[in-house]
């Protein structure tokens, strides 16, 4: 059909790799496939090792957002990890990419080979609903799954077959499996949101929050963000904002690398609303992070990363109008930024303080995601 195929295959094997290799090239030395571009390579690493690997610098894999499809043929049970597995898919995938988990012989026999042997297959191959679960908090989402085929015999009789096959596909984001509570005063931070990128940024300050993100990886994510204000007298406060926040270093910065893990928050809200986080220095911001779109990298230069930054506000403000997320901007921790009685602000109220650490001033909480969706008048229809 005219497509050149670029094929990376992985065997921990030694002599597994090199007669694979062989044999690749073996196949595209045959007359139909000389010429057409194909390319197969075959590395003598851990496919999961390989993937999720960061060099010195801190910069991704090779295989970093490389490939349109992977394909993980009758050794899936044999991974130590296959949460891991869905982990570095999900990393080497292009976006609307494809995993596909298969074996000719169908689950009864891979299965039956982890009851026998489960120091060789550690694990077992998942049904439908195991299979959703497991990729539920990766950025994936479930494609067709089949358990059987009918196929034509040698006389042409239709014969059942049992058949695996499990796929999944690339997306955007992910939701978080613990939704993550912020809360505390705006700080200045280091002025290069703003002035260098365009991207004016909340910064949450970084020695209250140290022990809060200790355990936090470095990366994009989103949520939704309110400004409290008692007085209610400000525009844009007490109104829950779409946000877009880099947990993390600023590797980009080389030379001026934040020295600690800090929250750099920006608000996707009209200029009219809330015209730069300058309008709302030491105020308090409540911030609950709710998905992640990718790992914290360092760019090459800055227009690299400014491309970057503008495809993370978009995904983030899609990623935002579906569920569960959209579903989570009533989360009381939100919705109850300023206390009310019939519609009249309250003021002397005991202020919000995370039951995870910190205090009335800066606070911070985790929660499974599952228990804070059942929080929100939408559970109902979204779990």
């Amino acid at each position: 059909f005219g497509v050149s195929l670029e094929i990376t295959a992985f065997d921990i094997s030694s002599n597994m790799a090199t007669a694979a290799e062989q044999h690749g090239n073996k196949i595209l030395n045959l007359e139909k496939y000389e010429g057409k571009g194909h390319k197969i390579r075959v590395m003598n690493e851990d496919f999961v090792g390989s993937v999720m690997s960061r060099s010195e610098d801190g910069a991704q894999s090779e295989h970093f957002g490389k490939y349109d499809a992977v394909i993980i043929n009758s050794c899936f049970g044999n991974f130590f990890s296959q949460e891991d597995v869905m982990t570095a898919a999900a990393l080497c995938l292009e976006l609307d990419g494809t995993i596909c988990v298969t074996h000719p012989l169908g689950i009864e026999f891979p299965n039956k080979q982890h009851e026998e042997d489960p120091e060789t297959v550690p694990n077992a191959h998942p049904n439908i609903i195991e299979f959703r679960e497991m990729i539920r908090y990766h950025a994936l989402t479930p494609g067709e799954f089949i358990d059987s085929l009918d196929v034509l015999d040698k006389d042409k009789k239709v014969v059942n077959r049992q058949f695996y096959f499990a796929c999944a596909y690339r997306v955007p984001h992910r939701a978080l499996k613990e939704v993550i509570r912020l809360r505390g005063a705006v700080a200045s931070g280091y002025g290069r949101g703003g002035k260098k990128l365009g991207v004016p940024t909340a910064n949450l300050p970084e020695s209250l929050f140290s022990n809060a993100l200790e355990e936090v990886e470095a990366g994009v994510y989103f949520g939704w963000a309110v400004i409290e204000d008692a007085t209610e007298k400000k525009k844009g406060r007490n109104k829950q904002h779409k946000a877009v926040v880099n947990v993390g270093y600023s590797p980009t910065f080389e030379g001026k690398e934040n020295k600690e893990k800090i929250v750099e928050a920006h608000l996707i809200v009209d200029d009219d609303v809330i015209r730069a986080p300058k309008d709302f220095y030491n105020e308090t911001m409540r911030l609950e992070l709710i998905g992640s779109i990718r790992p914290e990298m360092k760019f090459p230069n800055f227009p690299r990363l400014m491309k970057a930054i503008k495809s993370d506000i978009q995904m983030a403000t899609d990623a935002l109008e579906l569920q569960p997320f959209g579903a989570l901007r009533a989360d009381p921790f939100l919705v109850d930024a300023a206390k009310r009685v019939n519609n009249t602000i309250v003021l002397g109220e005991d202020p919000w303080v995370g039951k995870d650490g910190g205090d009335a001033t800066a606070s911070w909480e985790f929660e499974p995601i599952t228990d804070a969706i059942m929080k929100t008048s939408l559970s109902r229809w979204v779990l």
